[in-house]
């Protein structure tokens, strides 16, 4: 067995991606997740070769074990635990972070202001909170890149058309918001925020009451249901 593989074995878990989330403060794990990534990729470098290959079967079976640990920990209802207890109070903190953010940027975060010169002559807290404004997109992508890992995992596929990539798997109520949402997320109309920049498009959502979400499969289902009454349901 070459670590190339072991690496690959590991990657499918998922467990890299979340831990590399972790570690940079976008959401929390359960415990012992990391101890045991850590116990495995400690056992690889103990027992590797000199030709990055791990061949002794006492070896390849304890690995196994830990893989399998590790890949049991994101699948099925553990994944479904994560998204719930982890993942979706960590969004609800970032959203309180981008409000406090926006708020004291100010003028600078405003829907559909342009001019960014009068940055020279704020405060440095103002200069601050726009910089940091404009850099939580990264925060934001990973925390949706961990749910869109796990949610495959958890509990089947939605009844919305769109899948994950659904509009309303981002936002519960656009529909309340944003009456032409599907003609506009079929690029048939335009959406309703002045830009596509992040913190423009995130700030415009928030200041209209958007529910920003991180749904489980049932909850995606939910709303699904609530927008399209009567309508057949198509699994993604």
């Amino acid at each position: 067995m070459h670590i190339n593989e072991i690496t690959a074995q590991l990657d499918r878990t998922g467990i890299p991606l979340l831990l590399g989330a972790a570690n940079n403060g976008v959401h929390t794990l359960p415990d012992g997740l990391t101890d045991v990534h850590t116990q495995l990729l400690d056992y690889i470098e103990e027992h590797a070769d000199h030709r990055n290959r791990i061949d002794q079967p006492k070896e390849e079976r304890a690995i196994g074990r830990m893989l399998q640990q590790l890949g049991g920990a994101t699948a099925f209802g553990n994944a479904e635990d994560i998204i719930i207890d982890h993942l979706q109070p960590s969004l609800d903190r970032f959203l309180i972070e981008f409000r406090e953010t926006a708020d004291a940027a100010g003028k600078y975060a405003q829907l559909g202001y342009q001019d960014g010169s009068g940055l020279l002559t704020e405060t440095d807290d103002v200069r601050k909170a726009y910089i940091k404004l404009t850099e939580l997109f990264p925060k934001y992508s990973a925390l949706r890149a961990s749910w869109l890992h796990l949610r495959p995992k958890a509990t089947g596929d939605t009844i919305d058309p769109m899948g994950l990539n659904s509009p309303l798997a981002e936002v519960a109520n656009l529909p309340d918001l944003v009456p032409n949402w599907q003609m506009a997320a079929a690029h048939r109309a335009p959406w309703p925020w002045p830009a596509n920049v992040f913190h423009v498009r995130m700030g415009w959502l928030l200041d209209h009451d958007a529910h920003i979400w991180l749904p489980t499969r049932q909850e995606q289902d939910q709303v699904w249901q609530q927008y399209n009454p009567g309508r057949r349901a198509i699994a993604a």
